[in-house]
């Protein structure tokens, strides 16, 4: 019986959760305003502010390990042609079909990207990178796509964050590649990219991990995560966020 009610709670929570974020998605698609204030969110590792600025045309962004199409939404939102590229296919793209600047690709390895030299003025990678089989090649690959003076955002869980500090648990035992800050930062250095900000954000708390995730996605404002992630210490909060840009443009970061 108690099992019986442990599953219904948790199919309970998903439905909850998916239905929030399918809204959001929505309004990031259709709502210009709400997807630049939340693109100036640490709780959405500031993305906008490292993507490059407007130009006469639209500019060219992959999102890479796109998932459901969160992070598509809003850059697509904020008037970017978005390419989202993910190894499996997502029931929720189908939301995106009347979007013209939006794509999807399905079966797209980071190590392995279809696409030719310097296509996209900028690359987002918001939480894959834990997942590459190959970090070193997916870097190489990244620059590779990118044109020259490009921006990358990166986003990734932090190896020192406040869980696995006092519990040796991984947020997600299925992560591959997690890093320090100065790690992190020398990868990216490695292929050609210059660093110009990097940041964490986040509070994971050691129990109850998944009440606070459900929590976190329903009933905990963003006021408040920004408050706990404040609170919790530089090195232990739950992910980095690298702003990066190719080498070989006389572009600035802003």
């Amino acid at each position: 019986m108690l099992t019986s009610l442990t599953r219904k709670f948790d199919a309970w929570k998903w439905r909850v959760v998916h239905g929030k974020l399918q809204a959001e998605r929505s309004r990031f698609m259709t709502d210009p305003a709400y997807a630049r204030q939340a693109a100036a969110d640490p709780l959405y590792a500031c993305v906008g502010d490292g993507m490059p600025g407007a130009g006469s045309e639209p500019r060219s962004v992959l999102e890479l390990g796109c998932g459901d199409g969160k992070f598509v939404a809003m850059l697509a939102g904020l008037g970017y042609q978005v390419t989202g590229v993910d190894p499996i296919e997502y029931k929720t793209w189908k939301e995106f079909a009347a979007a013209s600047n939006v794509d999807f690709k399905s079966g797209v390895a980071a190590e392995d990207l279809p696409f030719r030299d310097e296509t996209f003025d900028a690359v987002a990678c918001m939480g894959a990178l834990l997942y590459f089989e190959d970090p070193e090649k997916s870097l190489t690959e990244i620059a590779r796509v990118m044109k020259p003076g490009g921006r990358l955002v990166l986003r990734t869980v932090n190896r020192g964050n406040l869980l696995t500090f006092c519990t040796g648990r991984r947020l997600d035992p299925a992560s591959r590649n997690l890093y320090a800050e100065d790690e992190l930062t020398a990868l990216l250095e490695r292929h050609g990219l210059t660093v110009t900000r990097v940041f964490s954000f986040g509070f994971w708390p050691p129990f109850f991990g998944n009440l606070w995730w459900f929590a976190a996605n329903t009933i905990v404002t963003p006021r408040m995560q920004r408050l706990l992630s404040m609170l919790t210490p530089r090195s232990m909060r739950v992910n980095w966020v690298v702003f990066a840009q190719r080498e070989g443009s006389p572009e600035r970061a802003r």
